[in-house]
């Protein structure tokens, strides 16, 4: 098979595109450039990609890995030659599934191929499975080592042995041991399980035998202590006869005292009660008000009554007043002029010659007493009758406001009257008071009364509700514990009973839980059976893996030098025939012997370069024995895989791959320009 082109939208490939020819192709790129990716492409055009795989810390998965960092779907075409035909191979993508539809044409037509139209044409083009390609003919940096794997455990057993490609050691010995395992494991071995199985079967029985004499012993027990309860609880009866007894006349005596405070309490309802109602407080309160309104108004009243009888007196006496004070002026006016006139004629007849003056003056005076309260007169009847008007006004006032008060005051009387009759028909405004404050006294004495009622009804209920109403039963006889004691004994025999009746049922759950004796002997022997015969499979699988193990390494020394001495030819060309030499076990450890000394050195006392051209070595001799050896030889990839050689290795490594692409197409994908010019 010859790749003459490819076409990737593939990792960092954008619809980029490489050609080919036969032979020896070396592409030569830059780091970062995508060389790693077509050698990836190429593997996943011809066995399709795994898409189960997953990412792990430090590991990406094809899938993630290679996603196109475009727009573009993961997609992409390789045009081969494969006997003699060109063929297009194609691969696409829809959905989660990448690159999972496969199409082959032919090139430059629709027909399709339907042989390669697979989702592993590899198989067919290469001729081996993946496993087998990446372990031989795909040869990458760092994973230039050989490992152990079935696929290729197959191809070589087809090759030295039966030809049949379906036989793999690993795989069968895998299987054998699987089957060993499965028997004799630990733990969970069939084998060690019946073991397990078995002893505790006949744990079980054991078990069972134990526990049906401890079932014996706590029934025995049991009964022993069920005597000694009745025997408590008789005594508790007893008890409880003498308690009823007493609580008897407590209810008796509670009850008379409930009905002695019934019928004081009625009777004091009685008399607090008008017309069927009882008087409340709020009754109280009303005529503790209106008495209040009464006696404020009563004083007001007489008050009122006060003022008007002085406003009365005020204004009698002012016009009393007024009237005697105009008749002494005139009485001493002519008393005046009498005397004047008296005088005057006595001088007549007197020697007294100034007598006349004398009385002249005093008819004068009389004379100017007279013009002067006829003066003063005239002048203050005005301010007199000013003054009556506003003590007559005065006077109708206080009249007006005794008579409105007056009216308030009978009005309340009457309605304290009316008040007071719901309490005391005979009952009288100026005692309201006193009948106030009674029956406040009898509302308070009521509250005691109904209280003390309550209690002594709360107390006679509760006697009765203790106190038994079945007093049918006649029980006789002597206590001999106190009824603290019997209690206390009788909840000790109670929680030990309730122990052992556990205990039993637990006995009797453990006996039910191990099962019938005679089932659980008839499964011991069956297991007995079923230990003998696994016993004879397991030492049957041990000599068949130990034979397969024996046959294997038969045929490991017989592949083993057949590869060793192709990879040691290639190695003698690779190192300038220092190392001719090469072996390995059938762990694929390899060894590389140098020309001058006798034994081989192990991986580890080889230097980078040369552990590289060892593996370069076993893989192209594994390659040219394990694939198919016909007309279409598979490709040849290599990825850096001289990076680690000098010029002159690296040389003599070019040359063998020049003369390998002589017989098939080798693809060498390189970053340094040292392998161009090499070649050139």
């Amino acid at each position: 098979m010859i790749i003459k082109r490819m076409k990737a939208s593939f990792g960092k490939l954008n619809n980029e595109e490489l050609r080919l020819d036969g032979g020896l192709n070396i592409i030569n790129q830059p780091n970062e450039a995508g060389k790693s990716t077509w050698c990836a492409f190429i593997r996943i055009m011809l066995y399709g990609l795994n898409t189960s795989e997953r990412d792990k810390a430090g590991f990406l998965s094809d899938k993630t890995k290679y996603r196109p960092w475009g727009a573009y779907p993961m997609e992409g075409l390789m045009d081969i030659v494969w006997k003699g035909k060109e063929i297009t191979l194609i691969r696409k993508s829809k959905g989660a599934n990448l690159m999972g539809i496969c199409e082959a044409f032919y090139t430059g037509t629709g027909e399709p191929y339907p042989e390669l139209s697979v989702k592993s044409p590899g198989d067919n083009l290469i001729g081996v499975p993946e496993q087998v390609f990446r372990r031989s003919a795909f040869i990458s940096r760092p994973n230039m080592a050989l490992d152990k794997d079935a696929e290729l455990e197959k191809r070589i057993s087809a090759l030295v042995a039966s030809g049949d490609e379906d036989i793999s050691f690993t795989e069968a010995y895998e299987k054998l041991g699987k089957w060993l395992r499965k028997r004799n494991r630990k733990p969970s071995g069939i084998l060690l399980m019946a073991e397990r199985e078995r002893r505790d079967l006949s744990e079980a029985l054991d078990r069972l035998e134990l526990e049906n004499d401890r079932i014996a012993r706590l029934r025995a027990e049991k009964d022993r202590l069920s005597a000694v309860r009745d025997e408590m609880k008789a005594e508790l009866r007893l008890h409880r006869r003498k308690e009823s007894d007493a609580i008897r006349s407590r209810l008796i005596e509670q009850r008379k005292e409930e009905e002695a405070l019934a019928a004081e309490l009625i009777a004091l309802k009685d008399s607090l009660s008008t017309a069927g109602r009882l008087v409340t407080k709020e009754d109280l309160a009303l005529l503790q008000r209106t008495v209040d309104a009464f006696k404020e108004s009563e004083t007001l009243t007489e008050r009122a009554g006060t003022e008007a009888d002085e406003a009365y007196d005020d204004l009698r006496q002012t016009k009393w007043n007024y009237a005697q004070s105009g008749g002494k002026k005139s009485k001493f006016a002519a008393y005046l002029a009498f005397l004047g006139v008296f005088m005057i004629a006595f001088n007549m007849i007197s020697t007294v010659t100034y007598l006349w003056v004398i009385g002249a003056g005093l008819i004068l005076a009389a004379i100017l007493v007279m013009v002067f309260e006829l003066k003063r007169t005239g002048k203050t009847a005005a301010e007199r009758n000013a003054e009556l008007k506003t003590l007559e006004s005065e006077y109708n006032e206080a009249q007006e406001r005794f008579r409105s008060l007056d009216s308030v005051n009978r009005e309340l009387k009457r309605k304290v009257k009316a008040y007071l009759s719901r309490l005391d028909p005979h009952a009288e405004p100026d005692n309201a008071y006193f009948v106030i404050r009674n029956a406040e006294a009898g509302l308070i004495r009521l509250e005691q009364l109904k209280l003390r009622y309550t209690a002594a009804k709360k107390n006679a209920d509760e006697l009765e509700k203790i106190h038994p109403d079945d007093e049918t039963e006649n029980i006789s006889g002597d206590v001999r514990f106190t009824k603290e004691e019997a209690e206390s004994q009788l909840l000790i025999i109670e929680r030990n009973l309730e122990e052992i009746s556990q205990k039993l049922a637990m006995a009797m759950g453990e006996i039910r839980h191990l099962g019938d004796p005679l089932v659980l002997s008839s499964e011991v022997a069956r297991l007995d059976n079923v230990i003998e015969r696994i016993t004879l499979e397991c030492e049957a699988l041990e000599l068949a893996s130990q034979l397969l193990f024996d046959a294997n390494a038969q045929l490991h020394n017989r592949f083993s030098p057949l590869v060793g001495k192709r990879a040691g030819m290639f190695m003698r060309v690779l190192t300038d025939d220092r190392y001719t030499g090469v072996v390995f076990d059938k762990e694929m450890n390899f060894k590389a012997q140098e020309k001058a000394e006798l034994i081989h050195r192990e991986i580890g006392y080889l230097s980078d370069g040369t552990t590289d051209q060892l593996y370069l070595a076993a893989r192209l001799a594994v390659s040219m024995l394990v694939l198919p050896d016909d007309d279409e030889l598979c490709p040849i990839i290599l990825d850096d895989a001289l990076a680690n050689f000098d010029d002159k290795r690296a040389k003599r490594a070019l040359e063998l791959l020049q003369e390998l692409a002589e017989k098939r197409q080798i693809l060498f994908f390189t970053c340094r320009e040292r392998e161009t010019y090499t070649i050139t």
